[in-house]
């Protein structure tokens, strides 16, 4: 019957160690502040092999495209193919423990585009927690280029989760799809 009660205070021991929050550990999920994509179809009315550029137009708007030579499917374009592209921004946040130095990171690759011609670009931005004031409902950050800032929290009741010295993270995104149509019985070139 002892040995009984040992192994479970063993196993209760071992998950309260588990659970204890480690370096970087989310406090609170990812909550997405905004998010805005931009859809338009247009199409090609001419081409630049040598140059590397593609004319397209819609609504008698018209644009010039450059396409760098990492684009592999450039010379598959034809004069009265459609192009659609798709256009997402979106802000996100989280909180999180302590796991270094408030910082500016930029990750993606929005300027090599390949095949489908599909890329991301991220940035982020980690903030240290230096007060918290449930009263008032807001927090003050110290910004990753120094000095500190006081923001309003937009959900008060979660700021008994968070501690001062846990980090916000704040990740701004920029994604662009584009697509590329043969041309369509239905949508007529227009010059």
């Amino acid at each position: 019957m002892i040995k009984h009660y040992s192994i479970v205070a063993l196993a209760f021991l071992l998950s309260a160690c588990t659970t204890a929050p480690q370096q970087g550990d989310t406090v609170l999920e990812t909550r997405v502040l905004e998010s805005n994509t931009i859809t338009t179809s247009a199409a090609v009315i001419d081409i630049d092999y040598e140059e590397r550029s593609v004319t397209i137009e819609n609504q008698n708007r018209i644009v010039v495209l450059y396409v760098t030579p990492e684009v592999t499917r450039f010379d598959d374009i034809k004069v009265g193919d459609f192009v659609t592209t798709e256009y997402t921004e979106t802000v996100a946040v989280h909180v999180q423990t302590q796991d270094g130095e408030t910082r500016i990171q930029t990750s993606g690759d929005l300027d090599k585009a390949k095949e489908s011609v599909d890329a991301m670009e991220q940035v982020q931005v980690v903030s240290d927690i230096l007060a918290i004031d449930t009263t008032l409902g807001n927090v003050t950050l110290k910004q990753p280029h120094g000095g500190e800032l006081t923001l309003p929290v937009e959900y008060p009741e979660n700021l008994h989760n968070v501690s001062v010295g846990d980090q916000v993270v704040m990740t701004y995104t920029k994604a662009v799809i584009i697509s590329i149509d043969n041309q369509s019985q239905e949508m007529p070139v227009t010059r």
